[in-house]
């Protein structure tokens, strides 16, 4: 059963609660928090303005706006900039000693990378090369847990340092930050680029970063943005009222997917985000990425059963050598997300050594944990929730032991069975106008959990989509549920239920309709 989480009565109360910020500072704050480095970055690159240029970016949708954000950004400079992505597979993540080798002179800049590529920056140094690092993930630490940082000629990373005023944004919004400091202006399109990074990247929608997605979103929904990300947005039938969960579970997996499946999958998403809108194959360009989405979900789907039977304890280590590189992320999202605990998933990759990936939950910092057994590893990086993880062949199982006996093996979030708010007919409007106030809602910033009784009618409940999601109508909401059609027909199709979930706008041809979205429900007695 679930039970009220406090006595809070509105929605200002469950916002405080869970970002522990009044509502003047939580809707009120600094626009342009203060950046370590960043003016020194900005005018390091100005003076060196003339020589050729090359952003080196990441094969995820943050490395990929991050670069399209700083090439597009440059081009109102005047500065026609190359750019180069690492291939997922074949070269792996982020600046590297070959990438350094390919560029003969001038300034090479990193978005969403570099604060870990000693060696590569070190070689670029000794070439003569200038060299800026804008980041967002966490330096490298010696044994002694002290920062080592890269020898670049200015660096930009509120993670690698103590100073910045916010820590909260992505590469792509580091990178946002750069142009606007290079430029003295903001531009719409490039918000939006950093706003949907933001979202997808799984950064706290507070402070800054709360004000970049929603004032990205509102340039969105008024037809701006890229010609490119337009024409993504009309191949997806994304042609109204879009929101940070769109960002999130749509557009964002779309952005990622061909760099999941495909070596150079990543510069194919970057190449239609910089199309100019006069390619007449950015229609055809932009389904293709639709497509491998697609490919790319039953890829997951047929992984996912195997990676369950090969669990065997907590915190969850598994290895399959058939397991995509580029879907070991998403196979430990759904083992963390499923198993309530932190995850790694291992895969061969080219040369013999395993490839992993890890994620981890609330309160226990993957980082850190990595940190106390580098010994275990040939390399490693990322961030609290995250990391990338690669392991000599035969090492596996020093480093599962090591890993389990650093976190400790019974680590597991409890699932919440409480709600924030009830919601009945006589608050449903109030409600949902706070909610649009203190939106958009996501990581850092939780959407409250409301309940509402419900009474289903008779046909107002049918199979919908593939007929594993359920809908019941009602005159002022609706109720969506997703993957409960049968658990609600093995309940006995009960008549009055409590809902469990959030409250959503549902917009069609200009029109807006409340929509609850389901989490879960209860039997209740007694009707609505």
């Amino acid at each position: 059963m679930y039970a009220k989480r406090d006595s809070s009565q509105r929605i200002a109360d469950v916002v405080h609660r869970n970002t522990g910020m009044d509502t003047d500072t939580f809707l009120h704050p600094e626009r342009r928090p203060y950046l370590a480095g960043l003016h020194e970055a900005a005018a390091c690159f100005l003076a060196h303005r003339d020589e050729p240029v090359t952003v080196v970016g990441d094969y995820d949708v943050d490395g990929i706006c991050a670069t399209a954000i700083l090439v597009l950004g440059l081009r109102k400079l005047g500065i026609r900039a190359a750019y180069r992505l690492p291939r997922r597979f074949s070269e792996g993540y982020g600046l590297s000693e070959a990438i350094i080798d390919e560029i003969p002179r001038g300034v090479v800049v990193t978005v969403d990378n570099g604060i870990a590529a000693l060696e590569a920056v070190r070689k670029a140094k000794d070439k003569g090369l200038t060299v800026i690092v804008t980041d967002h993930h966490q330096a490298v630490r010696d044994r002694e847990g002290r920062c080592v940082l890269p020898e670049a000629d200015a660096l930009v990373d509120p993670n690698a340092e103590d100073t910045s005023a916010y820590r909260g944004y992505c590469g792509a919004g580091i990178a946002y930050r750069f142009v606007q400091e290079l430029t003295g202006a903001d531009d719409p399109d490039l918000k939006i680029l950093a706003s949907l990074a933001t979202v997808a990247d799984v950064m706290p929608l507070t402070g800054a970063n709360r004000l970049l997605v929603q004032e990205g979103l509102k340039e969105l929904n008024q037809g701006g943005g890229v010609p490119g990300l337009r024409a993504i947005l009309t191949a997806m039938g994304l042609t109204e009222h879009i929101t940070e969960e769109d960002y999130g579970f749509k557009l964002g997996p779309v952005c990622n997917a061909s760099g999941r499946l495909y070596d150079d999958g990543a510069e194919r998403v970057l190449q239609v985000l910089l199309s100019d809108g006069d390619d007449p194959e950015l229609p055809e360009r932009a389904e293709a990425l639709i497509q491998a989405n697609q490919k790319r979900k039953q890829i997951l789907s047929e992984a996912m059963p195997v990676a369950r039977r090969l669990v065997k304890g907590t915190p969850v280590v598994i290895y399959h050598p058939n397991f995509g590189e580029g879907i070991i992320g998403l196979i430990a999202g759904n083992l963390q997300e499923e198993y309530h605990c932190p995850a790694v998933v291992f895969t061969k990759c080219e040369g013999g050594s395993l490839k992993g990936s890890g994620r981890s939950i609330p309160g226990v910092d993957l980082k850190q944990a990595l940190d106390q057994i580098q010994d275990t590893m040939a390399g490693y990086g990322g961030h609290a929730g995250a990391a990338g993880i690669r392991v000599e062949a035969g090492k596996l199982d020093a480093f599962r032991n090591a890993f389990q006996a650093e976190i400790g093996e019974d680590t597991r979030e409890v699932p919440d069975r409480k709600y924030d708010l009830d919601l009945t007919r006589k608050n449903l409007l109030s409600v949902q106008e706070e909610l649009q106030l203190f939106a958009p809602f996501g990581e850092g910033n939780p959407k409250p959990l409301l309940r509402m009784p419900f009474h289903v009618s008779a046909g107002s409940y049918r199979r919908i989509g593939d007929g594993s999601h359920l809908l019941f109508r009602g005159k002022t909401c609706s109720v969506l549920g997703f993957s409960l059609a049968e658990r609600y027909e093995e309940a006995g199709c009960p008549a009055d239920i409590w809902c469990i979930g959030h409250l959503q706008e549902d917009w069609y041809q200009g029109e807006c309709r409340m929509r609850f979205e389901l989490v879960d429900f209860e039997t209740r007695e007694g009707n609505v």
